[in-house]
């Protein structure tokens, strides 16, 4: 059979999709700082103050504000791989466009869930956190209104888009306090203005609800993460698949490689919640 199918442009291609389509966290974080990074190790991120109002007194010289900056650094520096072969007689066998896509997307998913518990992690740089606490379906609802008054206390503008990420537990207990509210299988949403989320089951308190199983935990403390698209930034720098033959094996090797770093830009607009399973 030709191998066209089986062309590292053709699998690189399969194994993105399929982490665009497994990715939670990182789909709602930023990418608008990707395409700035040609070369080099990181991207300087420009912040600005806030710019105030005065009040006007005529015939008086205005007082002109110098805006401080605050720049941020990203760093482009978690490199991962990915490397399995196929032998002849099992691509023969298999089917070989099917065998080595299917590997591919497996490939691809292993990557994305790589990216989502990176970004996960970045939970301790919240600005803000809703106080610790143990969650169950008697209180869960005032735990989920309760990211929505922290983002007004931190100025965070009403029409912009916001996010809750959750484990599916905590997402069970809101299946049983907001019955017919939110939905059971997270799925793909697109958003107004293009972008698409995954794993959404539903909005409470204006807040759109996502279920991943990459919420950072120790296995008895989940930290539960609340965000805009402006919290975090995510950068690829390289996303590239090989194709090879095995030397002493009647086999071919695959391998992937991807670049990426992530950063938490806007740190009033990601507020965090250590949550207990009650």
């Amino acid at each position: 059979m030709s191998l066209e199918a089986l062309a590292p442009s053709v699998l690189s291609a399969r194994i993105f999709q399929r982490m665009r389509k497994a990715l939670v966290f990182g789909s709602v974080a930023n990418r608008e700082y990707e395409g700035e990074l040609t070369f080099g190790r990181s991207i300087t991120i420009p912040e600005v103050s806030a710019i105030t109002t005065n009040t006007y007194t005529r015939r008086t010289d205005v007082t002109v504000q110098e805006p401080d900056s605050a720049d941020k650094t990203l760093f482009v520096d978690q490199e991962t791989y990915t490397a399995y072969d196929i032998e002849d007689g099992e691509m023969v066998q298999a089917k070989a466009k099917s065998f080595a896509s299917d590997l591919a997307s497996e490939a691809g998913y292993s990557m994305a869930d790589n990216v989502d518990q990176y970004l996960a992690a970045l939970y301790d740089e919240a600005g803000d956190s809703v106080t610790a606490a143990t969650s169950s379906a008697g209180n869960i609802l005032v735990h989920i209104s309760s990211f929505q008054t922290e983002f007004g206390e931190n100025n965070v503008p009403t029409g912009e888009a916001k996010f809750l990420i959750v484990p599916p537990w905590f997402h069970t207990y809101t299946l049983q306090a907001a019955t017919g509210i939110v939905g059971h299988t997270g799925v793909p949403k697109t958003m107004s203005d293009n972008f698409i989320i995954n794993g959404f089951v539903g909005e409470l308190f204006g807040l759109n609800m996502l279920v991943s199983n990459n919420v950072n935990n120790d296995s008895s403390t989940w930290n539960i993460m609340g965000l805009t698209r402006r919290a975090m930034a995510l950068v690829y720098q390289l996303n590239k698949s090989e194709m090879t033959r095995r030397e002493l094996r009647a086999a071919t090797l695959f391998k992937q490689f991807m670049i990426y770093g992530a950063k938490v830009t806007r740190p009033q607009a990601l507020i965090s919640f250590a949550s207990t399973k009650g």
